[in-house]
């Protein structure tokens, strides 16, 4: 396995490449460097309980009562010293990016290490679904390299909607029959292998009449049925109603939590840059199958976008009988996700990183431990096919990063070690050479004869003439052929320009080595080298 520094990689933020390679920079903006035993045991020490743990562990069961594993985790939680290795993502079909993957690699595998050093504490993996995100056109896309290696997106969308539609959370939104239509339209672009049939029936968890919530959570905990993963949805009463202490300290102090983001923010953009705004209350309201961010409105509330209005103690009433209409944005679903869970180490991602550094004043306000925050893996696939084509022209993935344009000037030159136009000037210098001679003999013996001495030359020039124009022909075609593989490499590569983990979907890969490929994926990651890891497939 190969390994790039993360300085070498494109749009790699200055916060970011500090928390990874120099964290005393960013140390106060954080409540512990992910790299320290003795940080994740003053964590460990300081971790409470604010809800009773049975109860959350009957909500668990009754969301994951399908695997021995996951139940045996479930029970574990139950007691004092078992804590969570966390890590969450948007709920996108199929699984979304490959990263959402790799984020729970992470926790898995984290968790086990951490199990295996600290024999007093039990260490469980839980993945947090965003499925409450209103944002439906961040989590409809599946994006493949399709059978004519093109890079090809498709979009679902619910019959009578668009992308113009109001959504409401993406979570309870149903599959429809549209849908069936979505997925032959996605196995349509993709080669037929001999996975096919078994990746149709991995497809089937998203059947119709599911929501959408369900269905990523029966998908990609497919794959890691028999690592003990518990998928914890926030979408629901049960768990809403444990969060209304949460709810009600936003509603009742606010703006003091933008405050103290503001003041924090104020001070890491001295040196960095503040990864998300806070508003005056960081809580939405689902209404009228829309999600809206509640804003004060004098002695009022209101619907950002709408004209709904509430009282104080309409608001305050609604909060305690409803609470799952309520839900918070992105500064406070950490806060409701550790109010929670006993979280030790959150697995996160590069934006992830960035806007927890705005958060520590909050996590203090509400009285709850910040957790340590653990850089998810970060990984590029490399098929067989195109390690061939990197060791054939002797490239690297920095190179090709790095300077593609120079890369397709160094094949097009090693494509072309023959220079034809020089090694035709030196042809057509023997070709004069030879006939000067033959027109020196032919002067000596029957000077008529010089025009046939000419008229052969012209002849023979015009062979050559003719040879050299199919010799650049087929080199033009050489150099189309390599300068197509270079292409095929960075689509695969690189698509779109960002990392593949950014971008395609697991089920490319499950399509063209079936589902043993997440086992070997999770096999070869290192979650102890934090830089960008290459690996073969």
């Amino acid at each position: 396995m190969d390994i790039i520094d993360f300085r070498d990689l494109p749009n790699q933020t200055n916060l970011f490449l500090d928390y990874i390679y120099d964290f005393e920079k960013v140390a106060e903006f954080y409540n512990g460097n992910y790299f320290s035993p003795e940080d994740l045991v003053r964590i460990l020490e300081n971790i409470k309980s604010h809800i009773d743990r049975n109860i959350l562990c009957d909500i668990l069961l009754s969301e994951n009562k399908e695997d021995k594993s996951v139940i045996k985790n479930i029970e574990l939680l139950r007691s004092q010293n078992t804590f969570a290795v966390v890590t969450g993502q948007q709920i996108g079909i199929f699984g979304g990016p490959l990263y959402t993957f790799y984020k729970i690699y992470t926790s898995i595998k984290l968790a086990e290490d951490l199990n295996n050093k600290y024999s007093e504490y039990n260490f469980i993996p839980i993945f947090w679904m965003e499925s409450e995100d209103h944002d439906f056109n961040e989590i409809n896309k599946v994006k493949i390299i399709d059978k004519t290696n093109n890079f090809f997106t498709h979009e679902y969308y619910p019959d009578g909607y668009s992308s113009e539609s109001s959504f409401g959370a993406t979570g309870k939104i149903i599959v429809d029959n549209n849908f069936k239509n979505f997925i032959q339209n996605v196995l349509n672009t993709l080669p037929y292998t001999d996975f096919h049939d078994e990746l149709v029936n991995l497809l089937n968890y998203y059947s119709e009449g599911n929501n959408l919530a369900d269905s990523f959570k029966y998908f990609v905990k497919y794959f890691f049925k028999d690592y003990g993963v518990i998928f914890l949805n926030p979408n629901n009463e049960s768990i809403k109603n444990l969060l209304k202490p949460i709810f009600e300290q936003e509603l009742n102090t606010f703006p003091k939590t933008s405050e103290l983001v503001i003041d924090i923010s104020a001070k890491l953009e001295q040196v960095y840059h503040a990864q998300v705004k806070a508003h005056p209350i960081n809580l939405f309201m689902h209404h009228k199958k829309g999600r809206f961010l509640i804003e004060p409105s004098g002695e009022e509330f209101s619907l950002k976008g709408t004209r709904q209005k509430f009282r104080k103690l309409e608001i305050v009433e609604l909060l305690n009988t409803s609470p799952s209409v309520f839900s918070p944005n992105v500064l406070l679903r950490p806060i409701c996700q550790d109010y929670i869970l006993p979280t030790c180490i959150y697995v996160a991602g590069p934006s992830e990183i960035a806007y927890f550094a705005q958060l520590k004043p909050v996590y203090n306000y509400f009285k709850i431990t910040m957790p340590i925050l653990y850089p998810r893996a970060s990984v590029t696939l490399i098929e067989s096919k195109i390690r061939k084509i990197l060791d054939k022209y002797k490239i690297s993935f920095s190179e090709l990063l790095a300077n593609y344009d120079g890369v397709l000037r160094k094949v097009s030159d090693e494509v072309s070690n023959i220079k034809i136009d020089v090694e035709f000037s030196k042809i057509n210098n023997h070709i004069d050479t030879i006939f000067n001679d033959l027109e020196e003999i032919t002067k000596s013996i029957d000077p008529t004869l010089i025009n046939n001495i000419n008229n052969s030359k012209s002849k023979v020039e015009h062979i050559f003439s003719v040879l050299k124009d199919k010799l650049f022909n087929a080199q033009i075609k050489k150099n189309n052929i390599a300068i197509e593989q270079i292409n095929k490499v960075k689509l695969n590569l690189f698509p779109k320009g960002n990392l593949q983990e950014r971008e395609l979907n697991i089920i490319y890969y499950l399509n063209k080595y079936s589902k043993q490929i997440t086992k070997k994926i999770f096999d070869e990651i290192d979650i102890t080298n934090f830089n960008h890891q290459l690996i073969d497939i």
